[in-house]
């Protein structure tokens, strides 16, 4: 896995791969989805004459559905058994922990290193309301939790204050809002919309009480523009109009993302909020 990861193709399927590893009930479930993955069409050639990194591990793609076994073979489970161990020591580098003490843990590891953070929860695809419930809910847990150790940590100047001296918020979570309803359709914007105000909104006081700063992070393109307009109903809303420690990512790589960056800016400027 570590050297799949100089593969931007490869490195996307892995990824995927451990986003629903503990969702996988046994070992014959992570070997299908791995050939499933690897079976996908694969872009990673570099047009020059020769075979690089990047072209065999392409081929490999190619070759590694029937290598690895069939189910209930040995060398299935073997394979399995393996992905397992590869996809929990590549999660450990990126996957903060189970729990808010071992979250809190990871912080101060950064935090040693003089270096800030932002977290967020995996799993966020919900299918129903109970989920979006328990999702919120594990949000809310999550700020309590942090920012009560957080009050205990030693300050640094570095990534704990802004120019001039502001102080900066030590708990910086960033959430998805296609986590808060399981009917996350754009066609039916205005009752999703109110469905997902009406679990941020808890989020957010919570967050401004305990002075944490929330992302709204930016997701896969056919809700991008409507997380741009809940994100701007919910900023100009008279409760957090004037709450400065409350942001939205923009992916900068896309082609829109200048008119994006614009439209964020505009709104800046009618809240009159730094």
């Amino acid at each position: 896995m570590q050297w799949s990861m100089g593969v931007p193709a490869l490195k996307g399927r892995l990824f995927r791969l451990v986003d629903v590893l503990p969702a996988l009930p046994d070992r014959d479930a992570v070997l299908g989805h791995l050939k499933e993955y690897l079976a996908e069409p694969a872009h990673g050639a570099n047009g020059r004459g020769h075979a690089s990194q990047a072209d065999m591990l392409v081929r490999l793609m190619r070759l590694a559905p029937p290598l690895l076994g069939a189910r209930h073979t040995l060398r299935g489970r073997l394979s399995a058994a393996a992905v397992v161990r590869s996809a929990r020591r590549l999660a450990r580098r990126f996957i903060a922990g189970q729990t808010v003490e071992e979250a809190v843990q990871s912080a101060l590891r950064l935090r040693s290193r003089r270096l800030a953070f932002t977290l967020d929860l995996l799993g966020e695809k919900v299918l129903s309301e109970r989920e979006a419930d328990a999702y919120a809910a594990a949000y809310l847990s999550l700020i309590r939790g942090l920012t009560e150790a957080a009050g205990r940590w030693p300050g640094d100047p570095l990534i704990d204050q802004a120019d001039g001296g502001r102080r900066m918020p030590r708990v910086n979570l960033s959430i998805k809002l296609t986590g808060l309803y399981s009917q996350f359709d754009p066609l039916a914007a205005r009752r999703l919309s109110d469905a997902v105000i009406a679990r941020l909104g808890p989020i957010l006081r919570e967050a401004r009480r305990l002075g944490a700063f929330i992302h709204v992070d930016m997701e896969h393109d056919e809700v991008k523009d409507l997380t741009l307009d809940l994100f701007e109903r919910i900023a100009a809303d008279p409760a957090f109009a004037d709450w400065r420690d409350f942001g939205i990512v923009i992916q900068a790589y896309r082609m829109d993302s200048p008119a994006d960056l614009d439209r964020v800016i505009a709104l800046a400027r009618r809240r009159g909020t730094p």
